[in-house]
């Protein structure tokens, strides 16, 4: 029962919700680009969902308490790096080109500018967590 529940709580939640945020990512720049293309193929939606499984098996990362936040954090960026250009490259119709360098430095910059306000959530929480835990004595007084 234990590992169905880190199963459903760390993978399968993170993973729909990596899903919901690239699939409407997707479908604002294909909008945006080219309106009259079909926004979402099955092939796509099937790529993201992959690509959201991958990201959120990266993210258990930061469940590894024994090493440094800069440490989780300079671990976390190459997986989710290497999840990214493994499903880029699975993708057919993709061509190793430049644009690989501007889909790796696009990957870069929304990398540090997504990663530390969730970083900062994620302690600001850990320590209201933290704060509400008082300490209540399992001794009685003597007397």
């Amino acid at each position: 029962m234990n590992k169905l529940r880190f199963l459903i709580r760390k993978i399968i939640y993170p993973t729909c919700l990596i899903f919901t945020f690239l699939s409407m990512a997707v479908l604002l720049l294909v909008t945006l680009v080219d309106s009259s293309k079909p926004a979402l193929s099955i092939s796509t939606a099937g790529m993201l969902l992959l690509l959201a499984l991958l990201i959120s098996l990266c993210n258990l990362i930061f469940s590894l308490r024994q090493f440094s936040m800069l440490t989780r954090v300079l671990m976390h960026y190459p997986a989710v790096l290497l999840s990214v250009a493994a499903v880029t490259l699975l993708n057919r119709n993709y061509d190793l080109t430049v644009d690989s360098l501007v889909l790796i430095l696009l990957f870069s910059v929304l990398y540090a500018i997504v990663v530390p306000p969730v970083l900062l959530i994620s302690a600001k929480l850990y320590q209201s967590d933290a704060e509400e835990k008082t300490y209540t004595s399992i001794f009685s007084p003597r007397d």
